[in-house]
C-alpha cells in the first residue's frame, strides 16, 4: 500500500575488524515539550533504551580505505545492516559473518556523513552508528 513504511530488512554484517572500534552509549529518547508558561512535559520516546556505537581516533590508512568503501557501499546513512555487540555475544567477543545469531545482533544505520583526516600516513577521523529497530 502506498504510504506505508516498511520494516528496516540489512542484508549485510559490519566486519569483524570494524565491530571492535566501537564505544557503546545506551540512550533513552526523550522527548521535551516547553510551553510558554515556562512549564516543561517530558515522556520517553520509545519503551526500552536505544543503542549508539561512536568511534574517534587514528587509523590506518589501508583500515580507513576499507571503513570507506563499506560506508559507500551502504549509501552512507541510508541502507540499515546488522553489527554484532561482542560484549553482547554468547560467547563473548564471537562473530556471526552471515548475521543469523541473534544473540548481540543489532539493526544499525550510520548517522551523520564521512568525515575524516589525513596526517602522514595516519587518519582520524569519528564514525557514529544507531540502532534503529
Amino acid at each position: 500500500m502506498p504510504g506505508n513504511v516498511q520494516f528496516a530488512s540489512p542484508s549485510t554484517v559490519l566486519p569483524k575488524i570494524f565491530a571492535r572500534q566501537f564505544t557503546r552509549i545506551l540512550e533513552r529518547p526523550v522527548l521535551i515539550s516547553e510551553y510558554r508558561n515556562g512549564e516543561v512535559q517530558t515522556g520517553a520516546q520509545s519503551a526500552g533504551n536505544r543503542g549508539r556505537w561512536v568511534w574517534t581516533g587514528r587509523w590506518t590508512n589501508a583500515l580507513r580505505q576499507a571503513f570507506r568503501a563499506f560506508y559507500v557501499a551502504r549509501g552512507g546513512p541510508t541502507e540499515p545492516f546488522v553489527m554484532y555487540d561482542p560484549w553482547e555475544t554468547d560467547p563473548l567477543f564471537s562473530y556471526d559473518p552471515n548475521g543469523e545469531a541473534t544473540v548481540g545482533r543489532h539493526t544499525v544505520r550510520f548517522e551523520g556523513s564521512w568525515q575524516d583526516a589525513l596526517e602522514l600516513g595516519l587518519g582520524g577521523g569519528s564514525i557514529e552508528l544507531v540502532e534503529i529497530t
